[in-house]
């Protein structure tokens, strides 16, 4: 049996009855018969809708070109702990050094 889908006016219906419950999301999944993941969904559907994704026009990165000419080995890469890295490509005074990573 196919399962029934949740249009896009339902979603956005249910997460408006939600928000003005003041439930949590398994409070309100309970007494509403709702699948979390469901509620979940269109939690992340409205999020996207209200903050302007999905427009036409709207990208969070911008494409670049690098042409094989100006690609350089670094002379200090510094990696952090959350995955950032920060890559040199001339000397750096290590005063200077310091000062930019405070």
């Amino acid at each position: 049996m196919k399962k029934a889908q949740t249009s896009r006016e339902e979603g956005m219906a249910m997460i408006s009855n939600w928000k003005t419950s003041g439930k949590s999301y398994q409070e309100f999944c309970l007494e509403q018969s709702i699948p979390y993941h469901r509620l979940r969904y269109w939690h992340g559907v409205y999020n996207r809708i209200k903050s302007g994704e999905g427009k036409k026009g709207h990208n969070k990165f911008i494409p670049i070109s690098v042409l094989a000419r100006h690609i350089a080995s670094p002379g200090i890469e510094i990696q952090t702990p959350g995955g950032y890295s920060i890559k040199l490509y001339q000397s750096v005074d290590l005063k200077a050094l310091i000062s930019i990573l405070r």
